[in-house]
């Protein structure tokens, strides 16, 4: 019964964030910018009350100082259980990014609030820092993120730059990459972190092609279930969340998950974590994807090997054709 109120729960959320984007998608149109700024509050705020309430250890997260343009990365498998493609494809714990912006949210308060500015289905967006926590909490109860900043630090004025960008891809607004092909209209999150930075002259993160990541994860079922059996484009390019959190330009401040820049996860210990925390049974109910079939065999699950790049007999199983 739990179990059916918290996913009726999460699908009013995101039929509620799906209407108010249609709404400032009609206002960006428009020009008119106090409506959808009246809209991307509504938004905030909806985000705010729905996950905040998860993460229960902010105090400790204040103290650590954190600036403007520090990246935080998490596991959210369960607040969008389609983040599991970005954790099999990484052999990580992460499934989505965002940019830390210390920032007052209005003219009066006395003090900065932290807040994450990201791209997430429908669109950029902006939540506070307790809420971004709080959709990996619903996984563990002390959130399973990483903060890592960059080893030059940003000055002000690139700070202020930093935000202004990202403000336009909100304002704009600027659509979520449901095909997480790298392009020019619609950011996924890591893109949007690194073409931010890419817009005040950093590099964070780094361009893969899609038959560089461990596509080979589970025996190719995971890459097959989310194609629905199509061919895949391996030569697309990508940025993934590991590739922003692990990126050679910055330096960890914070991690409060294990084996971080120790190992990779393997398919085995990954599995055991989706079933344990119930992701997999959410994925299933959201999309009907065959997700019992990750196991079957068991004895093709890699238990020890963190990655899988695929050999070419398995990129011609899952790939389209190129015209090499």
């Amino acid at each position: 019964m739990k179990n059916i109120l918290n996913f009726k729960k999460m699908l009013l959320y995101f039929i509620f964030t799906l209407t108010i984007t249609f709404q400032i998608q009609s206002y960006a149109d428009d020009n008119t910018l106090d409506q959808v700024k009246m809209k991307l509050d509504k938004l905030y705020k909806a985000d705010d009350k729905y996950f905040s309430k998860n993460f229960q250890s902010y105090k400790e997260i204040k103290k650590l100082n954190l600036q403007t343009g520090d990246i935080i990365g998490i596991s959210e498998t369960l607040a969008d259980p389609s983040t599991i493609f970005f954790e099999s494809g990484t052999g990580s714990r992460y499934g989505h990014v965002g940019i830390i912006v210390k920032e007052k949210l209005k003219e009066s308060d006395h003090e900065e609030s932290l807040l994450v500015y990201h791209a997430n289905v429908p669109i950029v967006q902006k939540t506070s820092l307790k809420s971004f926590i709080g959709r990996s909490a619903k996984s563990n109860p002390k959130g399973l993120f990483t903060i890592v900043r960059l080893k030059v630090p940003l000055s002000d004025d690139e700070k202020i730059k930093l935000v202004s960008e990202m403000t336009v891809s909100m304002f704009k607004p600027t659509l979520y990459n449901s095909s997480q092909v790298l392009n020019d209209e619609t950011v996924n999150c890591s893109e949007f972190v690194y073409k931010s930075f890419q817009k005040i002259g950093r590099n964070v993160g780094s361009i893969q092609k899609m038959k560089d990541l461990n596509l080979a994860a589970f025996n190719l079922k995971l890459i097959n279930a989310y194609s629905y059996g199509e061919p895949t484009d391996c030569e697309a390019e990508v940025v993934t969340p590991l590739s922003v959190i692990r990126s050679e330009t910055t330096e960890l401040v914070y991690s409060s998950t294990p084996n971080e820049n120790i190992k990779n996860y393997s398919d085995f210990e990954l599995l055991s974590i989706w079933t344990k925390e119930g992701s997999l049974d959410l994925l299933k109910q959201l999309t009907e994807l065959p997700v019992e079939e990750l196991g079957i065999p068991s004895e093709s699950i890699s238990k020890d090997v963190p990655f899988l790049k695929p050999t070419e007999d398995q990129l011609k199983q899952i790939c389209l054709p190129t015209n090499n």
